[in-house]
């Protein structure tokens, strides 16, 4: 079994960041799955050094670097996939691929930064997320996701964006979504 190390959900410049703007991220990160910066709740003060900080991680990464709801406004790659040893195609992404198209269009045309209100509510509502498990997955959601999955060729996807306490793991057929908690993790594949 191999592995890659992925970056979940670490909301850089948010009022729930797991690293501060600036900071370096740990050498061992393979795959950035998502919402690495938050442009929707960075302080309005702080968007040129967030972009820059954004600029320098996106520019070592590249194609591995996939961003989630909260870079909406920065969109380039939807998911990153490679193939594992067995011939199996594994991916990566944010699962907010489970949105529905119009949802996703409401994000894209979200302006970046927010002011102290919108900061203090994504703080309270990360942190009641955080203490009691995340975000619901709901049906639907697994439904557009296992579609994705079944149009790409994909075998596992790794998706953050939910926010849950532990891996959550959903099977369809050969295929196995994973939704892993914030923070840094190993994503298994054979």
């Amino acid at each position: 079994m191999e592995c890659k190390i992925g970056l979940f959900d670490a909301h850089i410049g948010g009022p729930h960041q797991l690293f501060k703007i600036g900071q370096a991220l740990p050498n061992d990160i393979d795959i950035i799955c998502g919402d690495c910066f938050d442009f929707a709740n960075v302080d309005k003060d702080y968007i040129e050094r967030l972009t820059l900080h954004y600029t320098m991680v996106k520019a070592k990464y590249g194609n591995r670097y996939t961003e989630g709801n909260h870079e909406c406004s920065h969109w380039e790659h939807f998911h990153y996939q490679w193939e594992a040893p067995s011939g199996r195609i594994c991916a990566s992404s944010h699962g907010h691929l489970t949105w529905d198209k119009k949802k996703i269009r409401k994000w894209q045309n979200k302006e970046d930064g927010a002011g102290s209100i919108k900061r203090g509510f994504s703080y309270l509502l990360n942190r009641y997320r955080d203490t009691f498990g995340g975000f619901k997955i709901t049906d639907d959601e697994l439904d557009r996701a296992f579609e994705y999955m079944n149009r790409q060729g994909f075998h596992m996807m790794a998706l953050g964006h939910k926010h849950p306490l532990e891996l959550k793991v959903f099977t369809e057929g050969d295929m196995e979504l994973r939704f892993y908690p914030r923070g840094i993790h190993p994503v298994y594949y054979e």
